[in-house]
């Protein structure tokens, strides 16, 4: 099962992964500037 898991995926999720956080960060900045450095990891 983790044969099929190849670098070039593990890449593209990873990358992935951080958009979804910038994203999320970014709508937490609308939300309040009080919690972004809270959320920011």
């Amino acid at each position: 099962m983790n044969r099929r898991l190849e670098k070039s995926d593990m890449k593209a999720g990873y990358e992935e992964l951080n958009f979804v956080r910038l994203r999320e960060r970014r709508y937490r900045v609308r939300q309040g500037a009080g919690n972004v450095r809270k959320n920011i990891v």
